[in-house]
């Protein structure tokens, strides 16, 4: 089972797409900030989760490949 067998799996079992962890980061921003493409990609496609959801920091999912390339 890999990381887009798990976010499958807590979606079928109704997770709240939209909680956050303590940094204010939503799924979308954690798949983004560690590279998970396929994950990434499903989320936008799958779900309506908000690409304009901000972390404690003010920053968007689209934020993370930025920072991680500089």
């Amino acid at each position: 089972m890999d990381y887009e067998d798990f976010v499958k799996l807590f979606l079928e079992e109704s997770a709240d797409i939209s909680q956050t962890n303590v940094m204010g980061q939503n799924a979308l921003m954690v798949a983004t900030e560690y590279g998970h493409l396929e994950i990434v990609e499903f989320l936008l496609e799958e779900t309506d989760i908000s690409i304009e959801a901000k972390n404690v920091d003010g920053e968007t999912a689209l934020f993370y490949p930025i920072r991680t390339v500089n």
